[in-house]
């Protein structure tokens, strides 16, 4: 078993379909690359092959779209009544909400976490590299929704911007673009104080000498 950082191992027991419940659980060895920001298709060519034998590959290429959340209720006693039919939920929706995001959980754990963590990097850099992986998702067939790239976005910075994006978002979904210019604004204020701060120091010390 390889122990290089980026590779992590995904696969199923066997070839399951969506109707016989979760057939990522308990998966391992069919996906052992990581996305980086260099092996793209590479890992691409390991996922599709892999959502394609478990039947699963619909959900990120659209070719099985979410079913509606609501459906009529059976109706009984006499057909030609013009009392509305009332809707109950829709089952089918509900085991299909779960399967997306157990493919998404999949997408996400398959991701190294030099595309996931801030790290060293400035804002402008890792908002603008989430960005790309946003794109990148796209292009695998499984875009993300503004508020699920705010929620993996703001998971993965740094914790002193954490709180800044937290209260800027308050639970609403902004765009990449517009979480980046708050907080390079917030940095750009901080480190002005930080600069005045610093000269005050500086000439506090020199009157100090002088005196």
């Amino acid at each position: 078993m390889s122990t290089n950082s980026s590779e992590h191992t995904v696969s199923a027991g066997g070839p399951p379909s969506p109707a016989d419940g979760n057939p990522l659980a308990g998966a391992h060895h069919y996906v052992t690359m990581k996305l980086t920001s260099r092996n793209f298709l590479f890992w691409r060519m390991q996922l599709v092959p892999f959502l394609r034998g478990q039947e699963l590959l619909g959900y990120v290429d659209g070719s099985f779209p979410c079913p509606a959340a609501t459906i009529a209720a059976a109706s009984s006693g006499d057909s030609t009544s013009a009392t509305p039919a009332s809707v109950v939920p829709n089952p089918a929706h509900h085991a299909w909400v779960k399967q997306d995001q157990s493919i998404l959980s999949l997408l996400i754990s398959s991701m190294s976490d030099e595309v996931l963590r801030q790290g060293n990097s400035t804002t402008a850099e890792y908002l603008g590299h989430a960005g790309v992986l946003a794109e990148v998702l796209v292009q695998a067939g499984r875009p993300l929704s503004l508020m699920e790239q705010n929620l993996y976005v703001i998971r993965g910075l740094r914790p002193e911007l954490k709180t800044l994006a937290a209260a800027f978002t308050n639970g609403n979904a902004v765009t990449l673009d517009h979480l980046s210019d708050y907080l390079a604004a917030n940095e750009f204020m901080e480190g002005r104080n930080q600069d005045r701060s610093h000269g005050s120091q500086e000439k506090g010390g020199e009157e100090s000498f002088l005196n």
